[in-house]
């Protein structure tokens, strides 16, 4: 047996940020176009413990968009799309019997951080790819500040794509938040998976994020036990809300200022979250090393400078509306998941593969019967673990929990 693709998507699945939800939004943009799409998810480096698969991916595979394939299949891809560099810091353990005419590998992250320490080898990348995969790979930085971490020198053969390939977003999916007056307190918000270094030290944060509780409310969706332990105690106008793949639309159209810090040891290669904000227009306030990424729909600042910022738009109604209007376009026009086909079109006009006709999307996956025997084995263990796992399958699987002994 073989199979053949459009685009073989190469990601590990389990990561719960960012670089999942943009892998999602181009699995259902490649789809609405036509082409045909599998995925080969692979166990990375930086992810040790058991995580799940990111739920937008999940969903993407249940609603048949998508197809999980065997790796130990042929498989015939015109366009192989590895994101993230580091999950071909090794080599395979398993030969691969995949052929391919043009090889992408997407860098969702910069090479060097911010104190210059090297976060993965080009070199070694492009040779595990060549090995695995048979061409030497092309490089597609998500934004300018990966490309500027890029060394000068490349490894042999290997090129870099000259447009960045930015996260995408699906527009009718964030709602405007719509201009409404200003009041007090003001609502200052972000968002961002659970992790310390996603905040800035300290000293910053409470710049940043005020803790005068008559003039500011600080909504925090990403919330966790680690800020106490990175903080101490905080501020009694934060409000703390546990992090979460659903809801987020709501939840910043319930905010005047999207206000995003981080810690100086953290390079954000995108800012995901950035653009989920600038998509339901809000005013959005960010370090100045993010003009390269996106340029005039956010503004700039220094965490000593954001209640000055917040009150020159409070005064100035229509500079808020007109700074709103510029981050919606932005998400418009230059982010949203419409632009994939075009992007696609191209890498396939470059290496020469022809396109598949628009066929519309796939109709979802049917309802499926799943009977789990254990293969040896007596103890409650054995069933016991396979009722754990029968728990944990999607609903469109139809699971039969009774034991079912083989004389």
């Amino acid at each position: 047996m073989s199979a053949e693709f459009d685009i073989l998507f190469v990601a590990d699945a389990r990561f719960e940020g960012g670089t999942s939800t943009a892998i999602a939004v181009e699995m259902r943009a490649a789809a609405r176009a036509g082409f045909r799409c599998g995925l080969l998810t692979v166990k990375g480096p930086l992810l040790g413990l058991p995580f799940p698969m990111h739920p937008d991916i999940r969903g993407m595979l249940d609603a048949g968009l998508v197809e999980r394939v065997d790796p130990s299949l042929p498989i015939e891809a015109g366009l192989v799309l590895i994101h993230h560099p580091t999950i071909m810091a090794n080599r395979p353990t398993v030969p691969l019997r995949i052929q391919t005419r043009a090889l992408v590998v997407v860098l969702h992250h910069p090479m060097f951080d911010r104190h210059g320490a090297r976060q993965y080898d080009l070199s070694i990348i492009s040779r595990n790819c060549r090995d695995a995969f048979g061409p030497w790979p092309a490089f597609a930085p998500v934004s300018g500040v990966v490309r500027n971490s890029l060394s000068r020198t490349l490894p042999e053969q290997a090129t870099v794509l000259e447009e960045d390939w930015m996260n995408l977003i699906d527009i009718d999916e964030w709602p405007e938040r719509g201009v409404r007056p200003i009041g007090e307190p003001i609502v200052i918000g972000r968002h961002s998976r659970p992790d310390p270094l996603k905040w800035p030290s300290r000293e910053d944060a409470w710049l940043a994020y005020p803790p005068d509780g008559k003039r500011y409310h600080i909504r925090v969706l990403g919330a966790d036990d680690y800020l106490q332990r990175k903080y101490g105690p905080l501020p009694g106008n934060w409000e703390l809300m546990p992090f979460a793949f659903t809801g987020i639309a709501s939840f910043l159209a319930s905010l005047d200022f999207y206000v995003y810090y981080h810690d100086e040891k953290w390079s954000e290669a995108f800012g995901r979250t950035i653009l989920e904000a600038l998509t339901v227009g809000l005013v959005v306030i960010i370090p100045p090393h993010f003009e390269t990424i996106f340029g005039a729909a956010a503004v700039y600042a220094t965490p000593d400078q954001v209640e000055t910022v917040i009150s020159r738009f409070v005064a100035d109604p229509a500079a808020y509306e007109s700074q709103a209007h510029k981050a919606r376009s932005f998400a418009v026009n230059i982010c949203s998941a419409d632009v994939y086909e075009g992007r696609i079109g191209r890498l396939r006009d470059r290496f020469g593969i022809a396109s598949p006709q628009p066929s519309g999307l796939p109709d979802p996956l049917p309802r499926r019967n799943v009977l789990f025997v254990s293969s040896n084995g007596i103890g409650m263990g054995h069933l016991a673990r396979q009722l754990a796992i029968a728990r944990h399958l999607p609903p469109t699987c139809v699971r039969s929990l009774r034991p079912c002994p083989i004389p």
